[in-house]
């Protein structure tokens, strides 16, 4: 409506039938985000301004990676969002794991192996 273009690259869960969890890269006039929607509730650290999550990209270690929550607490904007890019881009399979509210932590598996196709469109829209 306000005449800016988005850019939004995203792949869904491979070990969900439905289309969330998801990871998405999204892309707005000077932003770069990268958001994971885990569907529901998410569990914060308490403070309410943060949610943790553990994420692996192929062989690599897990890593501890916080996020901001998205207005619906279904998501977590991940900070340092152009490290956790160009591992997808590298990547074929990322892991994702979050704890929904007053549940057991949880894996998604994510098939991220096509997603270097979309660099040129990333790059030209981007901040990468």
């Amino acid at each position: 409506m306000d005449g800016k273009k988005n850019l939004l690259a995203y792949v869904t869960a491979s070990n969900y039938k439905s289309r969330i969890p998801a990871l998405a890269i999204r892309c707005e006039p000077g932003t770069t985000s990268l958001l994971f929607d885990g569907g529901r509730v998410l569990e914060d650290t308490g403070d309410g301004s943060s949610v943790l999550l553990r994420i692996k990209y192929d062989d690599a270690p897990p890593r501890r990676v916080f996020g901001s929550p998205s207005t619906n607490y279904h998501g977590a904007f991940i900070r340092t969002p152009a490290w956790h890019i160009r591992s997808l881009l590298k990547a074929k399979r990322a892991l994702v794991e979050f704890t929904p509210f007053q549940q057991a932590p949880i894996i998604a598996e994510f098939d991220v192996s096509g997603l270097d196709q979309h660099l040129p469109l990333l790059k030209k829209h981007c901040r990468l």
